[in-house]
């Protein structure tokens, strides 16, 4: 299966000398069983299991072509599988994706664009959530601080720290668990 994927490449975790199939570097890795269209670059030799198909592209096609279009196609891909046990496609699920016909220097231009692009794009998402974790950051504290204020705003509204209930006289029951006491004998057995 699909593992050891990384973000954009496998992270080998396991070591064979027989490999009943093997992904040459250059490929692009497919997760044909669930999830399906999960995709990686074969960037070494890879031994690969049953629920990946390594897809090598011939010279018509450019491997950064071919890696975007894969992306671009994973809806489609998924809509054909099936299964009762996984959702799984096969080998001509994959093959009968339709490809546009580009020379590979438009191909190597269209792969160049995304790169370039989906970079950019991943570069805001980092920012946004920087930001994000910031704002969370900054609400929780600025919540802490409203609470506080609103403590010391009836503090201070009497002019001294007021003299509050305690809680265990504001409660109908409090229940803490714990182990019994040793000195009970009616809750151990020599069980």
């Amino acid at each position: 299966g699909n593992a050891e994927f990384g973000p954009t490449s496998p992270i080998p975790r396991l070591v064979t000398t027989e490999a009943a199939k093997v992904a040459p570097p250059g490929s692009v890795l497919v997760s044909v069983r669930a999830p399906v269209g999960a995709l990686n670059l074969c960037r070494e030799q890879l031994a690969i299991g049953r629920g990946v198909a390594a897809v090598v592209p011939g010279p018509e096609l450019d491997l950064g072509f071919l890696w975007w279009l894969l992306h671009a196609r994973k809806a489609d891909l998924r809509a054909k599988a099936v299964g009762s046990t996984y959702d799984a496609v096969s080998a001509s699920d994959l093959g009968d994706l339709r490809v546009p016909d580009l020379p590979r220097p438009t191909q190597q231009a269209v792969a160049a664009f995304l790169d370039r692009e989906c970079a950019r794009i991943a570069e805001v998402e980092a920012e946004l959530a920087a930001l994000l974790h910031v704002a969370v950051e900054g609400l929780e504290g600025l919540r802490s601080k409203l609470l506080h204020a609103a403590d010391l705003g009836c503090s201070l509204e009497r002019g001294v720290l007021p003299s509050w209930p305690r809680l265990s006289s504001l409660v109908d029951a409090w229940y803490v668990g714990g182990t019994p006491a040793s000195q009970s004998p009616e809750y151990w057995t020599d069980d």
